[in-house]
């Protein structure tokens, strides 16, 4: 903008320098020549305890591609709910699903609307609509793809009630990468074409309408060893249920059938082609298709789509492969699926559980068992390859002869951990006769699984997470026993609810106060009655029972004895 005025000199020019200020609509691009500041504070309302189980919603948050930073722009209007005052201790949101990860925080920083202008932004973008920031935590790894990022972002969209036949939000994936080989699996959950980080102007300050931080843990089961070995994350919350869901949607968008063929019957080996081999890879598929009486197809992400993975996986009766991501779409098998999953000589597979982990979910049905080669002479190491993929020649000698003379990886931390890395890229010939055997185990343990029933999605790790209810008919009656002492018995029926939804352990917690006493006295029993003695003198005593299963309580009930 250019300025004119008369000086004392004669005539000044002055050039003055304004950002363009644009705001994106449903409606197209239109421009305006003020940024109204009652219609811009930055406002925010969060819940949860701490970053690793916290979400928060933003109205007008911005990112300022200057400072690589969001901004939050303090105002008359501005409102912060639930934000706590230490929210740098460590981070106010993780915006990925892998927990406290350090590479994963979430910050804002402080700044005033009324300041706006000053700020060194050559733009100003305004984005209406609603959206979903995260971090793609690794989108070169299909496990990580589903486990960290597409099950979470899932189930946050449901969280926010922004999934009505399909997601409300679009997402924002932020951690600076590149679309990468998967990123149309992300567009499926995404209102609107996603908007990576690299799509944001230089120079220029981007202001979001409705903003959503933070992914649900609710559907993650497996923690990859950053601070302990890796393992299971203990009482994980994903059901059947939540793995149904997920893969039925998944499948409709991706145009995939949902339904098998009549008496289809083939298994799928699971290849791969430059790394961690199975040597005699088709004489593994030809003697199985033989010994089971189905066709076998060898399939890998080198020869196959995601798509087309998804749709042999989810009719597969058979999968089978050497321990990798490519095990993560054992989430497509159909009830009743066998599960073998190969592992390298000196690779326990005890210690790396997150296919294993994913099949025990009660209510899938799916059948896991594995195999581990134990003769050395039947791997295939490589030493001179690059550290990455398990080579160790960048190690001193002396390191280098324990890790060929070890019998079993010790357990570990993730990531780079050499003697892990070395034995897990070998390539094998595996023992067909073996495989053979431990499938035929595992298909006669299927078959008498089926004769007696299926698991209920209730058993397993939800069940810590379900309470008695309220007891029934409490009551406290006085009576004298033959002795000619007084007693109160207290009786009561178990809750409703435990015999339904098949609590097991299912105990009693009775508090008992005398009047005008300070101190209650606690008593555990397994039975549905308590007889108490009471004081001479305290003739009122109150009694609180509440049942208890698995550590978890249920409500309290109250009653008033009298003698």
């Amino acid at each position: 903008m250019w300025i004119y005025g008369a000086g004392l000199g004669g005539l000044c020019l002055a050039v003055v320098f304004v950002p363009t200020i644009w705001f994106l609509t449903n409606q197209g691009i239109s421009h305006v020549d003020t940024y109204p500041q009652t219609h811009n504070a930055t406002s925010a309302w969060c819940s949860g305890k701490s970053n690793v189980d916290r979400v928060c919603r933003f109205k007008n948050l911005c990112f300022s591609s200057v400072y690589d930073t969001f901004l939050f722009l303090h105002g008359e209007e501005s409102i912060l709910d639930g934000v706590p005052d230490q929210r740098f201790n460590p981070a106010l949101v993780d915006l990925s699903s892998v927990a406290d990860h350090n590479t994963q925080y979430f910050h804002y920083v402080d700044a005033a609307v009324e300041n706006l202008l000053e700020l060194p932004h050559r733009h100003h973008i305004f984005k209406m609509g609603k959206f979903l920031l995260f971090n793609r935590f690794n989108p070169d790894n299909i496990m990580h793809v589903f486990h960290d990022d597409l099950l979470p972002i899932f189930f946050t969209l449901h969280h926010h009630g922004q999934f009505k036949d399909g997601p409300n939000l679009t997402l924002l994936p932020f951690e600076g990468w590149t679309h990468g080989e998967f990123f149309d699996l992300y567009r499926v959950l995404s209102k609107d074409e996603p908007i990576l980080k690299l799509d944001l102007k230089e120079d220029t300050l981007t202001c979001f309408d409705e903003i959503y931080v933070g992914l649900s843990g609710l559907a993650t089961w497996y923690q990859y060893g950053f601070n302990i070995p890796q393992g299971p994350i203990p009482d994980h919350s994903l059901t059947s249920f939540h793995v149904k869901y997920f893969r039925e949607f998944f499948q409709r968008k991706l145009n995939l059938r949902t339904t098998c063929p009549p008496n289809a019957k083939h298994g799928v080996l699971l290849s791969r082609e430059e790394n961690r081999l199975i040597v005699n890879e088709g004489e593994l598929a030809l003697k199985i298709s033989y010994a089971f009486n189905m066709t076998m197809l060898t399939v890998s992400l080198e020869t196959h789509s995601i798509s087309q993975l998804i749709q042999e996986i989810s009719c597969a009766k058979v999968l089978v492969g050497v321990h990798g991501s490519l095990f993560i779409l054992s989430l497509f098998l159909p009830p009743s699926s066998i599960i073998l999953e190969i592992f390298p000589f000196a690779v326990n597979p005890d210690r790396y559980t997150p296919y294993k982990t994913l099949a025990s979910i009660p209510g899938l049905d799916l059948h896991y068992v594995s195999w581990r080669n134990m003769e050395e002479r039947n791997s295939i190491t490589h030493p001179d390859a690059a550290p990455q993929y398990g080579g160790i020649r960048h190690l001193k000698e002396e390191e280098q002869r324990r890790i060929i003379l070890s019998v079993e990886v010790p357990p570990h931390l993730c990531c780079k951990d050499p003697e892990w890395l070395f034995r897990i890229y070998q390539d094998t010939v595996v023992n067909v006769t073996e495989i053979i055997k431990v499938v035929t185990e595992a298909m006669t343990s299927s078959s008498q699984d089926s004769s007696v029933g299926k698991a209920s999605w209730i058993d397993g790790s939800l069940k810590h997470r379900l309470a008695p209810g309220f007891i029934n008919d409490l009551t406290c009656i006085y009576r004298n026993d033959l002795g000619g002492s007084n007693i109160f018995r207290i009786a009561w029926l178990q809750p409703w609810n435990v015999d339904l939804i098949h609590l097991p352990g299912i105990s009693y917690e009775v508090l008992v106060q005398g009047q005008g006493l300070e101190t209650v006295d606690t008593f555990i029993t397994n039975e549905t009655f308590l007889d108490i003695i009471p004081s001479a003198s305290i003739h009122v005593y109150f009694v609180w029972v509440k049942a208890v299963s698995m550590g978890t309580k249920g409500p309290q009930s109250w009653v008033r004895c009298s003698w």
